[in-house]
């Protein structure tokens, strides 16, 4: 009987552990999340957010963006230039948890749209640096082009 009454304590126990919450609910937002908040903060008029893949180490991260610079026929980048090709392209805000990926991609679709001329705006979230390379090309290539510095504890701010 005691061996019962001690089983059924500790399953309590047990249970009563796992349903506590750890910490103080404030979990520290993810890139995704962080890009996003800035840009919902910046208040732009974005009616697509295009999130771009990348890999969980610096490796393979670099392998991406040298194949990408490289030509390859990266989803992410067809994916962009087919939406901004489109007769009713809307805004669309690019990002991803790693800037040097996302702005590859934004990079070698400008360079697929030369000449095209679309006219959907075209958004950035991420780090500055990428951001006024990316405006540059985007200039030379007649794309309308915003970036959007924001997230990972830094203020939002317009480039």
């Amino acid at each position: 009987m005691k061996s019962n009454f001690i089983i059924f304590t500790l399953l309590i126990a047990m249970l009563t552990g796992c349903a506590t919450p750890l910490g103080t609910g404030k979990a520290p937002l993810s890139g995704i999340q962080s890009r996003l908040a800035a840009l919902s903060k910046a208040k732009y008029d974005v009616s697509l957010i295009m999130e771009v893949p990348s890999a969980n180490n610096a490796i393979s991260n670099q392998i991406m963006v040298a194949s990408i610079q490289a030509g390859a026929d990266a989803t992410a980048v067809v994916d962009l230039v087919a939406i901004l090709k489109g007769p009713n392209a809307k805004p669309i805000a690019v990002l991803g948890d790693n800037d040097a990926v996302t702005a590859a991609t934004i990079e070698a679709a400008l360079k697929r749209l030369q000449g095209f001329k679309p006219s959907a705006k075209l958004y950035f979230v991420g780090e500055t640096s990428y951001g006024q390379a990316l405006k540059a090309q985007a200039d030379a290539a007649g794309v309308n082009f915003e970036a959007v510095s924001g997230g990972f504890n830094s203020e939002v701010q317009l480039l």
